[in-house]
């Protein structure tokens, strides 16, 4: 039988060194609790001065926390269509499985899992006692209905997410089977996503979720303005109070890196994540605390491949020919990320392989080359979506003059950097998109986002068969000694076949008060607020 954290067995190689990466971090980007699977222990962060975190009766603090993309779809978890917007719908509602900063699983809703039947089905035993914010239930139908409504609902974002579990099974008043279609090694840590995220079951059939949230989770929405922000206050009913350490918690939408740093320069945040020219300004600022989180993200421009002349692998390889990454990421990210052709760093060994951060070296020559065997010796043009940021609108500037030099025109579409995601993968709009990606910690579940055919990240559902293979073969649940080299060579296939442009391995940058304390930016790329503490406002 697989023990309970049986879905993320296989990439332990990846999680353990996460910890170690986490602990190489200064001041609280020290690493949860060692006994992760203890959820009450993980909120046991350390103070600044290496001391205990203060008691909750000290912990009255409002959190100010600016941040640049609103939700893409209100607060509505099933329709969000953006990794980014988890960070406002995490505080509302709760998770079957928790996915922590380390990314390691603890017990959310769910309090053990396990693959049974050999793999066909998922088994959960459910947390008693939960209660949602409007007072109703937890238990097995309220699972049943929220992942069918995510399978079914109309502009559900997370079908594809959910489509391998056929049928939920409730086996009593706390346990439900999920019946599988196929191999899901990647359930769990789905189910510590937005897909897992359960809804109060009053609040299934609203129309009007997106506005009017309701979940389980550590805060309650108080206050929503759209385009502004949304102010939480502590759900006095939580199941783990020892995480709900805030009096309060604003997310108060800020676009512009430089916005966000006068803002926390004149105290109207505690606490933000910035672009790389307003990081370096903030460490020259004796008021402000900054910190480097490492990441599973990167910087890619994604390819409509039915567009343009992206079908062809020579076009492909031929645009990250073009790129110089070492210099887009002196010159523009101030050496503050790591550039690369691929998805993951060294140090996440299930992910990376070896040699392969230089697959596609700096060669406008050779770009030409594979041009003119695609019979585009002439070059072409495209729309390059790109946010409307300071620092995305210079990586843009950069790749177009990039581009040019092998004859491609790329035409630049500046949006919101809230709408990005929603106007390329929603809309259709442009025939390529330049961003962040927040990152997930099974390679596995980064290949389902961007490369299958339902997949919300891959506009107009394009697929490589000899991507398709191995994503398959990347899914059975197995040992790390097996699973580990198909998640190699899932990814060595996606950067052969050069199905996306990755520029860069980001880190995510923080600036913070000194007040601020217990923070941690996730691997997997979202602010997690459990144990954070603000002192002396």
């Amino acid at each position: 039988m697989l023990a309970r954290t049986s879905g993320a067995r296989a990439v332990t190689a990846l999680l353990a060194v996460g910890l170690a990466a986490v602990a190489a971090c200064g001041g609280d980007g020290a690493p949860v609790s060692g006994t992760a699977t203890d959820p009450i222990a993980s909120a046991e962060h350390e103070g600044d001065e290496g001391g205990s975190a203060p008691s909750r009766a000290d912990t009255v603090g409002v959190l100010r926390f600016g941040y640049p993309s609103p939700p893409s779809q209100g607060l509505d978890p099933h329709r969000s269509s953006q990794s980014q917007d988890t960070t406002w719908l995490a505080p509302i509602y709760d998770p079957l499985i928790i996915e922590m900063p380390d990314s390691s699983l603890v017990p959310g809703l769910a309090t053990s899992w396990e693959f049974v039947d050999d793999g066909a089905a998922l088994e959960l035993t459910l947390r008693e006692g939960v209660t949602f914010h409007d007072g109703a239930s937890f238990d097995a139908d309220v699972v049943k209905a929220n992942i069918e409504r995510g399978k079914q609902v109309e502009g559900s974002a997370i079908a594809p997410l959910l489509a391998v579990i056929e049928e939920v099974e409730v086996v009593d008043t706390y346990k439900v089977r999920l019946h599988l279609s196929g191999p899901a090694a990647t359930l769990p840590r789905v189910l510590a996503d937005r897909p897992g995220m359960m809804i109060s079951p009053a609040s299934l059939d609203d129309p009007d979720l997106a506005n009017n949230p309701v979940g389980a989770g550590m805060y309650r929405l108080v206050e929503w303005r759209p385009g502004d922000r949304a102010e939480y206050a502590p759900f006095e009913d939580y199941w783990n109070p020892e995480w709900n350490r805030l009096e309060q918690l604003h997310i108060i939408q800020m676009s512009d890196s430089a916005t966000r740093l006068n803002a926390l320069r004149s105290g109207e945040l505690d606490l933000a994540g910035l672009d790389a020219t307003q990081f370096l300004d903030a460490q020259d600022s004796a008021e402000l605390v900054t910190e480097t989180f490492p990441s599973a993200g990167t910087l890619f421009m994604q390819l409509n491949r039915t567009r343009a002349a992206f079908d062809d692998v020579r076009v492909r390889q031929a645009l990250n020919h073009a790129v110089d990454r070492d210099a887009l990421v002196s010159a523009v990210l101030f050496d503050l990320a790591r550039p690369s052709a691929q998805f993951y760093p060294p140090e996440m060994e299930a992910g990376h392989v070896e040699g392969y951060d230089d697959r596609y070296p700096y060669d406008p020559e050779r770009a030409r080359e594979l041009l003119a065997e695609a019979g585009l010796a002439d070059g072409f043009s495209f729309e390059l979506v790109v946010p409307t940021s300071t620092q995305f609108q210079s990586i843009g500037q950069v790749l177009q003059a990039s581009f040019a030099e092998i004859g491609v025109t790329a035409n630049l579409r500046s949006v919101d950097p809230g709408n990005g995601g929603n106007l390329f993968y929603t809309q259709k709009v442009g025939d390529a998109l330049l961003a962040p990606y927040p990152g997930r910690t099974d390679p596995s579940m980064t290949a389902q986002l961007f490369f299958t055919a339902e997949a919300h990240s891959n506009p107009d559902g394009h697929t490589i068969p000899s991507i398709d293979e191995a994503y398959t073969a990347s899914l059975e649940a197995l040992p790390d000694d097996e699973r580990i080299p198909r998640l190699q060579e899932l990814m060595k296939v996606i950067i052969d076949e050069a199905a996306i442009v990755i520029l860069a391995q980001s880190q995510n940058l923080v600036a913070r008060s000194p007040a601020v304390s217990g923070f941690h930016w996730s691997l997997r790329g979202q602010p997690d607020f459990r144990g954070t503490t603000v002192i002396g406002s």
